[in-house]
């Protein structure tokens, strides 16, 4: 039996990577990082060199978001045959049966290294890998609860970072808040986008319950309430504009210009530009956390 070319498991390797998105799981984990030194350690190395818990809980993260892309992608087959066919061929290049290992293998990590670092944490994400499986399984076909659900787990690694140093901070709520909202319309421009696969496969998405054209000029609506509503409490409140504020009511601007040409932008270039529009915002969002460290360092 003639033996298979060196170079096929690097391949293979490759292929994993672009599944689990490895990208954005780092993203993910550099985040994680800064938020736990800019906003809860407040510049200081020290603290988090020699937190232990900490370091075991972004590998627990890294473990578990690489999973949960690997079980929505395997979910999402049928539907990628439409919207990403070419993400499809990639994936058959690689046996289920290899993959679903992979996935229980990363699970099996996570939650041996979360438990290592502590029982709350090793809870939290027990429950989040359960949750993970259970939005690919369920809640991606329910309207508006699969955006909404969507949404909540991407934030969560973050929200560990803030359960671990266990104390309230009302400018990283607001954070938070900005980061909500963007991933929250990134959801809805995904569903738009996908829409012609949800539809043929029976994904009951925000898009198809409330129709694509209506959704388009519902987004820009939604996100001026909001807009408004921000500036009338901090009216209301006499807050001052912080940093955190600023950077919320800042994203909660940069949201509506997306939700602008969502809706009015109909050609396909349009379209395909919002996807770095949405990058770039992440991206912005989370090292503006560095401008704010720079006040104090």
């Amino acid at each position: 039996m003639p033996r298979a070319p060196l170079h096929r498991p690097f391949i293979k390797l490759l292929l994993l990577l672009r599944v689990i998105r490895w990208y954005n799981v780092l993203a993910l984990l550099m985040a994680q990082l800064l938020v736990a030194w800019v906003v809860f350690a407040e510049g200081q190395w020290r603290p988090l060199v020699s937190d232990a818990k900490l370091v075991y809980m972004v590998l627990a993260s890294t473990f578990s978001v690489a999973a949960a892309f690997l079980i929505n992608a395997f979910y999402d087959k049928d539907k990628d045959l439409v919207n990403n066919p070419n993400q499809v061929i990639m994936g058959r290049l690689m046996r289920q049966g290899p993959l679903m290992n992979v996935y229980a293998l990363l699970v099996l990590m996570a939650i041996l290294v979360s438990f290592w670092a502590s029982l709350k944490i090793g809870l939290f994400y027990l429950a989040y890998n359960i949750l993970c499986w259970f939005y690919s399984h369920k809640l991606q076909k329910l309207p508006w609860l699969r955006e909404f659900s969507a949404t909540l787990l991407t934030l969560s690694p973050l929200l560990a970072v803030w359960l671990h140093f266990g104390r309230w901070h009302w400018g990283f709520a607001y954070y938070m808040m900005g980061l909500m909202l963007l991933l929250l319309t990134r959801e809805l421009w995904k569903d738009l986008m996908g829409h012609r696969g949800n539809i043929v496969f029976g994904y009951r998405t925000a898009a198809v319950q409330t129709g694509s054209s209506r959704l388009r000029t519902l987004l820009p609506l939604i996100q001026t309430a909001v807009v408004c509503a921000l500036l009338g409490w901090s009216q209301w409140k006499g807050f001052e504009f912080d940093f955190y504020y600023s950077a919320t009511y800042a994203m909660a601007l940069y949201c509506l210009i997306l939700s602008a040409f969502m809706a009015f932008g109909r050609t396909e270039q349009v379209w395909s530009k919002l996807d770095l529009g949405f990058k770039i915002g992440v991206v912005a969002y989370t090292l503006a956390l560095l401008l704010h460290g720079g006040s104090w360092l």
